[in-house]
């Protein structure tokens, strides 16, 4: 099973080596782990589904304790800046990807480990 940190350094991977025309998201990225650092908005290529992956439209997102302590390296798990906290969000399916179980427009709850602050 892969981990928060997984999918992380995967969403990482996919979006540094596709810069070009590839359409954009805003979301709030973890910069530094110091207390009191402040998150920032800024522009990233949108991911693409892979096998067994949807993409939500974030329409709605949880910001709580848990978020705190990783921006601030102190969860169970320590994710290195830069990072896209959020870990449970609710939108509408734009990408089922092959799961065969979601449509476009599905609207859905996804507990999602990190990225969850991101459109």
């Amino acid at each position: 099973m892969k981990t928060a940190i997984d999918y992380a350094n995967i969403y990482h991977e996919r979006t540094s080596e596709n810069r070009g025309s590839l359409p954009e998201m805003r979301a709030a990225v973890c910069t530094d782990l110091a207390d009191g650092a402040l998150l920032k908005v800024t522009n990233h290529i949108r991911p693409i589904s892979c096998s067994g992956e949807i993409i939500v439209k974030v329409e709605y997102a949880g910001l709580g304790f848990q978020e705190s302590l990783i921006s601030k390296g102190r969860y169970q798990f320590r994710v290195e800046p830069p990072f896209i906290p959020g870990t449970e969000v609710a939108g509408t399916i734009v990408d089922p990807g092959n799961s065969g179980r979601f449509r476009v427009g599905d609207k859905v709850l996804a507990l999602c480990g990190i990225g969850g602050l991101a459109e």
